[in-house]
């Protein structure tokens, strides 16, 4: 039963695969501006969390 169930799934995916591209187009790369570092040199970002605390800090009245 599992193997009666199984089989069609991936004949399916199988099949699509072999004979059509992949339905994503694929987009060209985002061509960057001169100057800019590789992904790999580039600062880590900042904390999510630590950026919203930094923002919300700023922007509320401080009660210090």
């Amino acid at each position: 039963r599992v193997i009666k169930l199984r089989v069609p799934l991936d004949e399916g995916f199988s099949s699509s695969a072999a004979n059509e591209p992949e339905p994503i187009p694929q987009l060209p790369p985002l061509p960057l501006p001169d100057g800019l570092p590789p992904l790999g040199d580039l600062p880590p970002l900042p904390d999510p969390i630590e950026a919203r605390s930094d923002a919300l800090a700023a922007l509320a009245p401080s009660d210090d």
